[in-house]
């Protein structure tokens, strides 16, 4: 048999089991107590109609389950339909009450539910999430982006049935009409607090499609927050114009020191990136100015030198050798990676 079942609704080594009024179980077939107590507790009949009605229940637990529905006007299946158990309704009646009191909790400070309410009631896009919300079918909701996202979370959505009118739910948050939405993120911006504190003002309460870019839009626009907020931007870098041959220009850098009280100095030719590296003893004139002589002497001396201004480049005796050698000495901005990026890949 090619049958299919659903693991949520079956129940698996139960002695007995409740079923449309009856318990099923080892000594057979037998009617529901909490039904029959509900028939025990409900008034005496004051009409025909109601008579009718309690015979008929009845009369349910004497015959069988196939006799029991009968045609036109003898219909007695309704009674326990007509005549609810006042617990049930008790519990139904708390459910509610708590659904209203979460969406009455969470209308934003300055604006009412009525407001909400007949913005609910003008927006397209909302009527038609609350048409398909109640029936539960979704038909074609990419053709509109709003359905589409809303069909997305369409689990956490509900109807609320208010006073005046009804509003949507996403789990306990208020859907917020088109209209009302820049009016909303307005009121959570109020302090001109920044994007992320605004957006978890309005994430406690209300939810509606694209929020957080509305957001981010709004405060972006924002002159207070602008002429507050410490914004870090950085210069459009400029190029060096690359050298026409191999030594023409060169980066001078050193790094240390190690743990040994040792530097490398280096030297990179900017037109093949090709380093020179040498270990000093330490960095100060006497021994660099050494080490670029040699340098120079093997592959020639650069037109342009670039460094940063520490020492020793900043003393009177480099300065004196760059003239007796016949380059130009440029200085760099200090502590600006930017500047130096070559040495920092080679390192």
């Amino acid at each position: 048999m090619n049958i299919t079942l659903n693991k949520k609704k079956c129940e698996f080594n139960q002695n007995k089991l409740e079923f449309f009024g009856y318990i099923f179980g080892e000594d057979g077939m037998s009617a529901d107590p909490k039904k029959v107590e509900t028939i025990k507790n409900t008034p005496p009949p004051k009409n025909v109609l109601e008579q009718d009605l309690n015979a008929g229940e009845c009369d349910y637990y004497h015959t069988t389950l196939t006799s029991y529905i009968k045609s036109g006007d003898s219909d007695m299946s309704d009674f326990l339909s007509r005549h609810p158990d006042t617990e049930k309704r008790k519990q139904t009646s708390v459910a509610e009450e708590y659904v209203n009191f979460l969406a009455y909790h969470d209308v934003p400070v300055a604006m009412n539910m009525n407001e909400i309410i007949q913005a609910t009631s003008q927006d397209v896009d909302l009527q038609m999430a609350i048409k398909y919300v109640k029936s539960g079918n979704w038909n074609n909701p990419s053709k509109n982006k709003i359905i589409d996202t809303l069909s997305r979370c369409k689990n956490e959505l509900s109807v609320v049935n208010l006073q005046n009118g009804e509003i949507l739910l996403h789990e306990s948050r208020i859907v917020i009409p088109r209209q009302l939405q820049d009016k909303v993120i307005s009121l959570a911006h109020e302090g001109h607090q920044e994007i992320v504190k605004t957006k978890q003002l309005l994430r406690e309460k209300v939810y509606f499609p694209g929020m957080d870019q509305l957001v981010e839009a709004k405060c972006k626009c924002c002159i207070p927050c602008l002429a507050a907020t410490n914004k870090k931007t950085q210069e459009p870098l400029q190029m060096s114009e690359m050298p026409k041959y191999a030594f023409q220009v060169v980066s001078l850098d050193f790094c240390g020191p190690f743990p040994d009280g040792k530097y490398l100095l280096v030297l990179m030719d900017e037109y093949s990136r090709f380093p020179f590296v040498e270990v000093l003893n330490s960095i100060t004139g006497n021994t660099v100015i050494p080490v670029l002589d040699k340098i120079f002497s093997e592959a020639g001396i650069p037109e342009v030198l670039k460094s940063d201004n520490g020492s020793p480049m900043n003393s009177h005796q480099f300065k004196d050798f760059a003239k007796h050698m016949g380059f130009k000495h440029k200085k760099i901005t200090p502590l600006w990676p930017q500047a130096t990026a070559e040495f920092r890949e080679f390192d």
